[in-house]
């Protein structure tokens, strides 16, 4: 019986990037043996190939870890008033590109122990836009929060370059409830466009909120009784934390871009606590 001398190497799989945090490379030799049989070389392929099935299945918001970096998805809100809009980003941090379409993001509901999708709804019209997520890019989209209060997350269909299934990512859970901590006023009824829209942030909980109008609030548009992102010119912000002590109220301001259109538009803006982040809604008011 002869010797058979072979260098180890990592195995690949289709659509996964390999680790290259480190690659170790050994040379072992070892009797020669007959050929496996048929079904023990195909349960041996099986294996090789879990890697690939166990990040399809994978439902944290993480889908490839390690010297390859991650892809996440992330909403910008873990407290939601029904009915508002939610921003969902999907960050690509891996080596590889994703394939994805408009209608690649969802959200599902928890109910008891397992996970329910409820938008978009069963059967609505979806134009399938194909996209890529490139290595090291990002994707956002405003998806409308549900009515109902609950537990929800949300989801995005990817196809990883080079392979043929789709594999699905979710964010972390986040609550839809109408009990908002912070109410958030438009005190001007009408604003014309490159003007400052005047805030009133009243906190309704003990806890202190951290906000900055300008990095983290976004103009939205109602059109045809849905809310719309507003075009977002390049704008310099600074990085100064206005803070809405427990139980306090405090006046603001967000300037109105120019160049919007007429119409009736309303300003949702992120807060941030320790712990916690919520995404409040102002009422409307209308861009002359």
């Amino acid at each position: 019986m002869g010797l058979d001398c072979c260098a180890s190497r990592p195995a690949h799989v289709p659509g996964i990037v390999a680790n290259r945090m480190r690659t170790i490379v050994t040379t072992t030799c070892r009797p020669r043996r007959p050929a496996a049989p048929r079904a023990r070389r195909a349960w041996l392929s099986l294996l090789a190939a879990l890697p690939l099935l166990l990040a399809a299945c994978d439902g944290a918001s993480s889908l490839l870890q390690g010297g390859g970096g991650s892809l996440t998805l992330v909403t910008l809100g873990t407290v939601v008033a029904p009915g508002a809009s939610l921003e969902v980003v999907a960050n690509n941090e891996t080596l590889q590109g994703f394939g994805h379409g408009v209608c690649s993001i969802g959200i599902e509901r928890r109910e008891a122990d397992r996970w329910v999708g409820v938008w978009p709804p069963a059967g609505s019209a979806c134009i399938a836009v194909g996209r890529t997520l490139a290595s090291g890019g990002s994707y956002r989209q405003v998806v409308p929060a549900p009515s109902a209060e609950g537990t929800y997350r949300a989801t995005m269909r990817l196809q990883p370059s080079g392979a043929s299934s789709d594999v699905t990512v979710a964010s972390a859970p986040f609550e839809v409830t109408a009990t908002t901590a912070v109410e958030l006023t438009a005190t001007a009824d009408s604003v014309d466009d490159g003007a400052s829209l005047p805030l009133l942030l009243r906190n309704l909980s003990g806890t202190v909120w951290g906000f900055n109008t300008c990095a983290n609030g976004r103009f939205q548009r109602l059109l045809q009784s849905q809310w719309f992102p507003a075009p977002e010119p390049l704008a310099l912000c600074t990085a100064d934390i206005q803070t809405l002590g427990g139980l306090q109220e405090r006046t603001a301001a967000a300037a109105v871009p120019i160049g919007y259109a007429a119409g009736t538009y309303r300003f949702v803006l992120r807060l941030d606590a320790a712990g916690s982040t919520l995404v409040a809604a102002s009422d409307t008011f209308v861009v002359r």
